[in-house]
Parts: structure tokens; sequence; C-alpha cells
């Protein structure tokens, strides 16, 4: 046998919808790391039309078939938040590394569970976040780290989306909850992996429980650094930002996850007040690929297997996944009693 070290895994997919089929199937095909050596889905045309257009070598209606017939080193979950936290927490429970969607859960409680199960389970668990694996936000992580830039003093994020506008009242899930699941997941996940664990929350809503507008958002950080963010549906395509200022005056921006701009901390070049010398420096995700809708996708995927191979544990993980919807739940509370501070 040989003592190379495995260059790939072989993953089992559950769920064949929209997302997994119009975003996380092409994605796969560009991840060297990865082998697809199976898939599953209740619905057996959508199963058939993937395993054919995919040519993945073996198709299942059950899961438990799936995970009990083929050799995987990792299965990912992908279906809608009030499905998805049976099927991953029995996965962990079998002992196979997890790639889940985002939201985890449409709970708080629901999403400690899936934390405490990965601890339990002690494989390697992945909440998918696409805007924190974008190139750009990595980029922009390793400028704040960095010396040079300082210790960050301001966070402003902004997502404004075209929707989901109404509620499901199938779930029992009202309009402002259900763009927080959604939605705001994406501008928590990002905005903790820019400036760390958010302290509190205070929030103004624009809308009810029947229609979701707009959303503004004050919080401080465990650091000490303060942000604002904003949320709006009904918007005409998604667009996004963010903006990190440090205490040494230097800036980081990314826009739309593809454009990144790096403002060097300003030096004074003269006695009048005003006028500065800095560095500034761009940099663009360039043309999107043909197949992914928005950069990260294929950055997050591969991410996991590279975690796998490495035996390391992905981000995020179920804690940031737990500590995402901790912070949507603060949120939703602070606006339901008028923008009074709540505590993460």
């Amino acid at each position: 046998m040989s003592d190379e070290p495995k260059r790939r895994i072989r993953l089992g997919f559950i769920g064949c919808g929209g997302h997994a089929s119009g975003t996380l199937f092409p994605s796969l095909m560009q991840v060297d790391e990865i082998e697809w050596a199976a898939v599953c889905d209740l619905n057996e045309a959508r199963l058939n039309k993937a395993a054919d257009k995919w040519r993945v070598p073996a198709r299942y209606r059950d899961y438990k078939v799936m995970l009990e017939r083929e050799e995987l080193d990792a299965v990912a979950v992908v279906a809608q938040p009030w499905d998805m936290p049976a099927l991953a927490i029995d996965v962990l429970e079998r002992g196979f590394p997890l790639f889940m969607e985002k939201p985890p859960a449409i709970s708080v409680q629901v999403a400690a569970q899936l934390a405490e199960a990965a601890r339990k389970a002690a494989k390697p668990a992945m909440m998918a976040t696409h805007w924190r694996h974008a190139p750009a936000y990595a980029r922009a992580r390793q400028i704040i780290a960095h010396d040079d830039f300082g210790a960050p003093i301001l966070l402003e994020g902004r997502f404004h989306a075209p929707g989901p506008v109404k509620g499901n009242a199938d779930q029992g899930i009202d309009a402002p909850w259900l763009f927080l699941l959604f939605q705001g997941v994406h501008l928590i996940d990002s905005t903790r992996s820019l400036c760390g664990d958010i302290q509190s929350v205070s929030a103004r809503l624009n809308g009810d429980a029947k229609a979701f507008r707009s959303l503004a958002v004050s919080l401080t950080f465990q650091s000490g650094a303060v942000g604002l963010l904003s949320m709006a549906s009904n918007s005409a395509v998604f667009t996004n930002c963010h903006r990190v200022v440090s205490a040494k005056g230097a800036t980081v921006m990314i826009e739309n996850q593809r454009e990144l701009t790096s403002i060097g901390v300003p030096h004074w070049t003269g006695d009048r007040p005003g006028y500065r010398s800095y560095i500034t420096r761009t940099w663009s995700a360039g043309i999107n690929d043909f197949y992914c809708r928005a950069p990260g996708y294929v950055e997050e995927l591969r991410h996991f297997a590279q975690c796998l191979l490495k035996g390391e544990q992905p981000r995020a993980n179920l804690d940031d996944g737990l500590a995402a919807l901790q912070t949507l739940q603060a949120i939703y509370d602070s606006a339901e009693q008028g923008g009074a501070p709540v505590a993460v």
C-alpha cells in the first residue's frame, strides 16, 4: 500500500435542488481535490438529470443506502434549512466530515445542536458561505491582519438583494427572519471574518411580519470596534460591500465580492491640515467564470477539500454557523424592541 498522502477526497452529495444544480455542481467540476463519487435526491427525475449531466458514477434516492454502500471521505448536504439539520447530524454521527449550505438551521437552538454534533463527532464540518471565500475577502483579511494596517476601529457593510420580501407561512417564518436567514447570514459571517466576534447590536426595521423592506444595524465588536450594517430587499440586483477603517487611518474596501481597494496609512506632507500622502492599491477578480454565479463557490469547495486532506477544521465551521444565527437572532430581537441594544 502506498505511503503517498491522499490527493483527492471522494465526495457524496445529498440534494439536487436549484442552488446545488445551478451553482455548486458546476463549481465541483473545477476542484481537482474532489472526486464526485455519488449523488442522492428523493426526486428521481432531478437525480437522473444531475447524474447524467455531470457523469456522477453512482446515484441514490436513499442517502442512508449511499452512505452504507459507497466508500466516501466526506458528504455534502444541500437542502432547505428546515430539512438540512437532521440530515447533517445523521451524517456526522455516522462519522463523515460534513459540508452543508447556509443557513445551517432556522433557529439558534437547532444550530446549537448541529455545533454540538460536530464537536462530538470530532470531524471537519463546514457551513458554506461563499463571500468569506471569495478572493477579494481573502485578500482583505490578509491586509487587515498585517501590523502595518493597524487595529480595526470601524466597519461598514451593505447587502441589498431582490428578496425574499415575504415570509414562509408553511414553516412559520415571518418576513424579517426569512430575509435574515437567507441573505443576512452572508453579511454577518463575512463581517465576523473581517473584524471578529460581535458583542451587541441595535437594529431598526422598515417593514413588518408580512413584508421585509430594509434594516439598519449598529453593532459593537468584542475588540471594541464599532460598525454599521444595512440590508434591503426589492433591489434590482444583488449588491454588497464592506469597508474597514483602522486606528492608523488605513482603509480596505470590498465591492460585490470582486473589487478590492486598499488605502495605506496616510502621512502628513506639510503643515497645512487636510493634505496627506498615501498609497492606494486596487484589485479585481475579473470576469466571472462561465458556470459560477459569484466568486467564492469554487474556493469554498476547494477549501473544504484541502482542509480534509490536511486534517484541519474548515471555516466557516458549525461554531461559526451558530455564532451567525445568534447574531441574527439578536438583530431580530432588537428590531422587535424598537432598536434596543441586545447582547449577542
